[in-house]
């Protein structure tokens, strides 16, 4: 009797590998098929466009372009006036280069989910949502070369060149000469900025995230929870979403983005509440 043999799939793969049904939309979580949660390894090129999906990105002054990370889409704002006008990959160290160009005055926000409104699939309704995470790991090249590296969440509403401008923010901030800090802003107040006597080096890479936990905003540096003064909250029903704001002085400084995650936090097994 003839053995029985399988002949292998396009791609390399048997039919005992993965049948047909085994991986249907009943078998993934929700927030994959809707885009609520997204997390990857930044290894690689992104494409960036014009905000029109399909022009050349441009580097004038509050221009907005697009970057189209595989698991989503990144709008980021112009400011100064850039010559480097789209992330690159850096093959040598890995992830990508995303603070454009390295000179005093430039920077560049970056908006995950593209949309500053609540149709943003990572916006946050404070009080309704479920809780959520923004997390990235990051890397700057000359820290006393950093005014801002700000990571966050901040009111769903316009690009602003100044990160004290926004009506409502929480974010950790890295500034001169690598000090991070805990940025908050309730109702266009002024910025309450408290010293986690944390700090960032030179080259050297430090994970930032910051969680939503009801109306409350916690904020870690590596996996560790930052010291964070007095608690903020949100106002009850303020929509926000991430962001990651960038801004630089004197000679300029690199910035890598290594990976990142954002979305909800029970899609990622950290929220108590959900299981």
């Amino acid at each position: 009797m003839a053995l029985r043999t399988f002949e292998p799939k396009k791609g390399g793969l048997s039919s005992r590998s993965i049948r047909d049904g085994a991986v249907a939309p009943s078998k993934l979580h929700r927030l994959l098929l809707e885009g609520a949660h997204a997390m990857e390894a930044c290894n690689y090129q992104p494409p960036a466009t014009d905000v029109d999906g399909f022009s050349n990105p441009t580097g004038i002054a509050a221009d907005i372009n697009l970057m189209h990370l595989r698991s989503s889409t990144w709008s980021y704002f112009i400011m100064g006036a850039q010559v480097i006008v789209a992330p690159t990959n850096d093959a040598t160290a890995g992830g990508i280069l995303i603070g454009l160009d390295a000179a005093a005055a430039d920077g560049v926000e970056y908006l995950p989910g593209q949309m500053a409104t609540v149709k943003n699939p990572f916006a946050v309704t404070i009080g309704t949502s479920p809780n959520a995470a923004v997390r990235a790991t990051l890397r700057a090249g000359t820290l006393a070369n950093v005014a801002e590296l700000a990571l966050g969440w901040r009111k769903a509403e316009a690009f602003n060149a100044l990160i004290d401008n926004y009506d409502e923010m929480a974010c950790l901030n890295i500034q001169t000469p690598g000090d991070i800090k805990r940025e908050t802003i309730l109702n266009n107040g002024a910025t309450v900025t408290v010293d986690t006597l944390l700090n960032a080096s030179n080259g050297v890479d430090v994970v930032l995230e910051v969680r939503l936990i009801g109306r409350r905003a916690l904020m870690f540096v590596n996996g560790a929870a930052a010291p964070i003064g007095a608690a903020f909250n949100f106002d009850v029903g303020e929509i926000v979403v991430p962001f990651l704001h960038f801004l630089q002085v004197t000679g300029g400084s690199t910035l890598h983005m290594f990976d990142y995650e954002v979305g909800p936090l029970y899609g990622i097994g950290l929220d108590p509440a959900r299981h």
